[in-house]
């Protein structure tokens, strides 16, 4: 009987082992960002809208405030994504640079190409006068490297600064995947000055690059990677796999009280590391992976939530380079005519999805996946 325990759990240890968190569970997962993202920038700059407290602000702008975490959730899952990709194979730097970059460019400045015109029938022939202020050439072509950002110039959309980020993090990736796969101390001590790093981004303010800005989002990136490098999304699931439905039960609610503690000191905690409270985007790669995990281990086992959730992970780069042109740039005042919270998300969220899909199949129709895969050297 021993020995056949044994047997049981060495089975179990290796189906862990061998298990990963794949595409289609990223997908979901970036499904889940995207819905957060959307309500995010909807609500968090309107602490009037909405269910009032008694704290002289409403449940939908804290819920929008702690839903920025969907940044933090898409660096995890943009490192874990990467990693996984080239797991185990030797990085040739700029064919590593141009893959990603022709697979970012292509789809933003087709974007581009499609809403930014919009611009000049909706906003007037001054569009970019009332965008850029000054410096029109100059600023104009930054926005097109997609790195505005990190060059502190104007952009079109405030919210493109993802682009920046994501670019320059992959810019960043071979050394971090250098550092944690040499060893384990050097992948614990890479991790640990990632994280420390957001406590000093103040003092890497400079005039010419955004370093303090990069300082403060590199924690969920290399996160990803770590996660990637060992296996945690699995690992954390295998630690409640093969028991009864009250052990689940017991370990949603365990999980869902670690969000929510986390969640709370998020907005209200006053912890401190080095004088910083610790709370805001500091927490923010922590509770995503906890996110990340409660969706891989109990939505994503419901059906027709997983599907919508893969859907719209398929769609979730097209939708934030877009969404901001409806709710903000060109039918703002529509969006929130709608009055209602939820019926305002509900109305960004439809539109998106029906865009999103038309340019998928406006993509098909003027060969865009042939023209990419031709800049990326495929037959």
């Amino acid at each position: 009987m021993v020995e056949k325990n044994k047997s049981v759990k060495n089975t179990q240890n290796k189906s862990i082992t061998e298990s990963v968190f794949s595409v289609i569970d990223t997908n979901f997962a970036k499904g889940i960002a995207i819905l957060f993202l959307l309500f995010h920038h909807l609500f968090y700059l309107s602490p009037k809208m909405g269910f009032m407290l008694s704290t002289g602000k409403t449940l939908e702008f804290y819920i929008a405030t702690v839903m920025k975490v969907c940044v933090a959730m898409f660096l995890v899952l943009s490192g874990y994504g990467v990693y996984e990709s080239i797991k185990g194979k030797a990085i040739k730097y700029f064919s590593f640079m141009k893959k990603n970059l022709i697979k970012i460019l292509f789809n933003y400045w087709f974007i581009w190409l499609l809403f930014v015109p919009v611009g000049f029938l909706i906003i007037g022939g001054d569009f970019f006068t009332k965008v850029y202020k000054q410096d029109i050439i100059q600023n104009l072509l930054i926005n097109l490297t997609g790195m505005q950002k990190m060059f502190m110039t104007p952009s079109i959309l405030d919210t493109w600064w993802f682009v920046s980020l994501i670019i320059t993090f992959y810019a960043l990736f071979p050394v971090l995947r250098f550092l944690i796969d040499k060893s384990h101390i050097t992948a614990g001590l890479t991790l640990a000055g990632s994280f420390l790093l957001m406590f000093f981004a103040d003092d890497l303010y400079n005039t010419y690059f955004n370093t303090a800005f990069l300082a403060l989002w590199l924690f969920p990136f290399t996160f990803g990677i770590f996660c990637a490098k060992y296996n945690l999304f699995v690992k954390f699931q295998g630690l409640f796999e093969n028991k009864d439905i009250q052990s689940k039960a017991i370990n949603l609610v365990l999980l869902s009280a670690i969000i929510g503690l986390l969640v709370y000191q998020r907005l209200f905690g006053t912890f401190k590391i080095f004088g910083t409270t610790f709370k805001d985007i500091y927490i923010d790669g922590i509770l995503s992976f906890f996110i990340i995990a409660l969706g891989y281990q109990f939505l994503s086992k419901i059906k027709y939530v997983k599907e919508f959730g893969i859907f719209m992970g398929k769609h979730s780069f097209n939708i934030f380079l877009f969404h901001s042109f409806i709710y903000h740039l060109y039918f703002k005042s529509f969006t929130y005519s709608l009055g209602t919270p939820i019926v305002i998300w509900l109305f960004l969220l439809i539109t998106s999805i029906i865009l999103s899909v038309a340019i998928e199949k406006l993509k098909v129709l003027v060969h865009f996946n042939e023209i990419q895969n031709k800049a990326l050297g495929k037959k």
